[in-house]
């Protein structure tokens, strides 16, 4: 297997933990503020931010209008709205759905083949999350479970459009994204919430902090350092770290909010994420390139 350097090393372990504990951000951030009008704040930074650095798709920009929509409109807007009422660690977990549902998205859509490695991996993913919600103590707000689980396939959905993109760059695709989809949940948070501005400028620190950290931890951190990755190490060698960032999602929400860590949440988890690993990482390219190495 391709061996890292410790300076990628300790970048790849950065973006694990920037975009697990980002649940935590986001969850804090909804507590105090409309989700709408957050997410439209942390999209108009980040756009602001990036655009001037990257190329204008004009020849492709229709497709990232839609882009826009379907994925920071709606997959972000629902999957925040959804947020307020799942706690940090079954919103992480249930969020691994988009992987099981980029699948079956790609057998309906292209017509790929389902292979035993894909229908096992699916089978360990939604598995786990029948122990997360097997009937225990805890109760669920099964409307927030829905919001997040519908937010999971339309990631997936548009990972699809994301693809299609070839007229600017994955970071400027991202920055005209967050640029155009900003005005359309302000919108949205203007129809559906109570006075928003005023509620968003009443969070205090507490908001700023929640989008500082989505701004520069996420988006920035997390994109920027992971397309750098891109660049020069094989996915095949990032991926598995991937698995992580539920892992850090779960921890954050226990440590940062005090969230109960159940046996449902430990097995559960551990077979939602080895789902996701049979699905995505690749025996056999792990193998070939330990052999190049």
């Amino acid at each position: 297997m391709t061996a890292l350097s410790p300076k990628d090393f300790a970048l790849v372990m950065l973006i694990v933990v920037v975009w697990g504990f980002n649940f935590a951000a986001a969850k804090i951030g909804v507590a105090v503020a409309p989700p709408l009008a957050l997410l439209a704040m942390r999209f108009f930074i980040v756009g602001i931010l990036l655009v001037p650095f990257v190329r204008f798709p004009r020849k492709q920009i229709g497709l990232v209008i839609a882009i826009s929509t379907v994925l920071g409109t709606v997959h972000f807007g629902v999957m925040f709205v959804g947020l307020q009422w799942v706690d940090v660690a079954t919103a992480s977990l249930i969020g691994q759905l988009q992987v099981p549902f980029a699948v079956m998205l790609g057998v309906l859509v292209y017509k790929e083949k389902l292979g035993l490695r894909q229908i096992l991996g699916m089978a360990l993913a939604f598995g786990g999350l029948l122990v997360v919600f097997g009937k225990g103590d805890a109760t669920y707000n099964w409307l927030g479970v829905a919001m997040i689980s519908f937010a999971a396939l339309v990631w997936a959905s548009s990972n699809l459009m994301v693809k299609k993109v070839t007229d600017t760059s994955p970071i400027g695709t991202t920055a005209w994204m967050s640029l155009l989809a900003g005005p359309q949940l302000f919108a949205l948070s203007l129809i559906f919430d109570d006075q928003p501005v005023a509620r968003l400028l009443a969070s205090g620190w507490t908001g700023a902090g929640s989008i500082i950290y989505m701004v520069i931890g996420a988006t920035l951190i997390g994109y920027g350092g992971w397309y750098t990755l891109m660049q020069r190490v094989p996915l095949s060698v990032l991926s598995p770290f991937m698995l992580l960032v539920p892992v850090c999602g779960v921890l954050s929400g226990v440590w940062f909010l005090g969230e109960p860590l159940t046996w449902r949440i430990v097995v559960g988890g551990a077979l939602t994420i080895l789902g996701i690993g049979v699905i995505n990482v690749r025996p056999r390219a792990l193998f070939k390139k330990a052999g190049q190495s």
